[in-house]
């Protein structure tokens, strides 16, 4: 596999946000050399966007308003 490619992952989150930090640390600690990853929040209302940015400062949390399905 071609480590270099440029390799973007989405994260969905919806109302699981230690799920999703769990993916989006396992994703993070992956040794592929060129991986962006975005995590977006379905409408959630439980402060999960915030623990999201919180936990991943660096990353772009997008936060929909509605929960919007896959």
């Amino acid at each position: 596999m071609n480590k270099s490619a440029q390799l973007g992952v989405i994260v969905l989150n919806w109302k699981k946000p230690r799920m999703t930090a769990d993916c989006v640390s396992a994703l993070l600690a992956s040794d592929y050399d060129n991986l962006s990853v975005t995590i977006v929040d379905n409408g959630s209302d439980d402060g999960s966007d915030e623990y999201l940015s919180e936990r991943f400062p660096d990353l772009e949390v997008v936060q929909t308003g509605d929960n919007l399905g896959f």
